[in-house]
């Protein structure tokens, strides 16, 4: 029985035992006709960080089951997030990269 993740959009909570990325990747092969193909990238959410602006981006990383780190300076001033509990606030994406040691 696999581990149900919670995923918000647009206020309503679905609930997926996976978390993934999908694109879809178009090319012209070499004889003129179109190819397409499908890329998905499932993601481990004890594995993700989630990155935001906002108090509602880490109760999205919350319901994924993910860490984040709120960047200040974007959406919400630095004195909201900083009272969002459980979360890192940094002052760049730079500083993000540091914490992360990319």
């Amino acid at each position: 029985n696999p581990k149900v993740n919670n995923f918000i959009m647009n206020r309503k909570v679905y609930q997926r035992n996976h978390f993934c990325f999908s694109f879809v990747i178009l090319k012209t092969r070499a004889d003129g006709t179109p190819d397409e193909t499908t890329l998905k990238i499932f993601l481990d959410p004890a594995d993700t960080v989630f990155l935001g602006d906002t108090s509602h981006d880490a109760e999205v990383a919350r319901a994924i089951g993910c860490r984040c780190l709120l960047i200040s300076g974007g959406h919400q001033c630095d004195a909201v997030l900083r009272q969002v509990p459980g979360v890192e606030v940094l002052p760049s994406l730079r500083a993000a990269a540091d914490v992360l040691g990319a």
